[in-house]
């Protein structure tokens, strides 16, 4: 720091003592002033793309749920009165929403009824996570499991049980599985444009600091 300030008087031809003193007194309380924007304008950042972060998790899960909610009620009906193109609708309707990676109509034995791939219907849906999910039976909140995507990122699994209406007993689940990429991509737009926003702040602080720092020694006399 002591040579770059002895570089700069020489670059600014400043020999005199006490030009010497009113320049460091403007470059520290420059300094000083640029130190207390920066850990403002980054605390604001960190906050700023964390509540981001968090309230478009949240809106994600509210869509999760509403779909998996409608499918519940709606599978749940057709089943019920064995309606199966109206179980094929109701998935071909799924494909229309880009996180949805997979969804499943599954009756009370495991096997698949309706599916987002034809080629897996009539099959026993038998993975790590279906033990858990066959023994779920809130009528209430779905269950949620967070499933490790095998094309980066993670999967938000979301099913819930389908209960016939009037018998009230458990003929089958829906099950979805919301990939967090879109949620990922949000993200990283939100965070490049609060950086953005913070390097323009930074600027602007180095500016007003030197101003400042000046403003505050001119009349100082040594």
């Amino acid at each position: 720091m002591k040579k770059i300030i002895q570089k700069l008087f020489k670059f600014l031809n400043v020999n005199d003592e006490s030009s010497k003193r009113l320049l460091k007194l403007k470059i520290r309380i420059a300094l000083l002033i640029i130190l207390l924007f920066a850990v403002i304008i980054l605390a604001m950042s960190y906050y700023s793309i964390d509540s981001q972060s968090e309230m478009l998790k949240k809106n994600m899960m509210r869509m999760a749920e509403r779909e998996i909610e409608r499918l519940q009620r709606s599978a749940g009906f057709a089943l019920t009165i064995g309606d199966e193109l109206g179980l094929l609708q109701l998935i071909n309707d799924l494909k229309n929403v880009n996180a949805i990676k997979y969804a499943y109509i599954i009756n009370s034995d495991g096997v698949i009824i309706s599916n987002l791939n034809p080629e897996k219907n009539l099959q026993v849906l038998d993975d790590e996570h279906m033990k858990k999910i066959s023994a779920y039976s809130n009528r209430g909140e779905p269950l949620i499991v967070t499933i490790n995507d095998k094309d980066g990122g993670l999967i938000f699994d979301l099913s819930k049980p389908m209960f016939h209406p009037a018998m009230g007993t458990k003929i089958g689940t829906v099950r979805i599985g919301f990939s967090d990429k879109i949620l990922r991509d949000e993200i990283a737009k939100v965070t490049i444009n609060i950086l953005l926003i913070a390097l323009f702040s930074s600027c602007l602080a180095i500016a007003g600091a030197i101003f400042i720092s000046i403003f505050t020694v001119r009349n100082m006399k040594w």
